[in-house]
């Protein structure tokens, strides 16, 4: 339905901390296999190093993870190198002017 309304990508929401939203693995490994190369899906993970990440989106079934926690940098490294097809989004919670400084050290990665 997403795809067909014009969406670029679909959120499939893991395991978070807080919030609302998530779904249950089985049903992001269906949906992510039924995609539309339009609008792929992109896992939203609250892991934090880079093999839970790596092992979420392949039990997912997906090539791009939104990455919802600030990690380090290193991880982005790490994961460039260990899982080079698997696309990665950085989000960056605006709580205050610290959230700018942040920016700078995920550009790389």
């Amino acid at each position: 339905m997403a795809a067909s309304v014009g969406a670029d990508l679909r959120g499939l929401v893991g395991p978070m901390p807080t919030g609302p939203g998530p779904i249950e693995e089985k049903l992001a490994r269906q949906i992510a296999a039924s995609t539309m190369p339009w609008a792929p899906p992109v896992l939203l993970t609250a892991c934090e190093t880079a093999n839970d990440i790596t092992e979420h989106a392949a039990r997912v079934g997906v090539r791009a993870v939104q990455v919802v926690n600030h990690i380090a940098p290193a991880i982005h490294a790490r994961l460039a190198r260990t899982a080079p097809g698997l696309a990665r989004i950085q989000v960056i919670h605006v709580e205050d002017d610290g959230a700018l400084d942040l920016i700078a050290d995920y550009v790389p990665h």
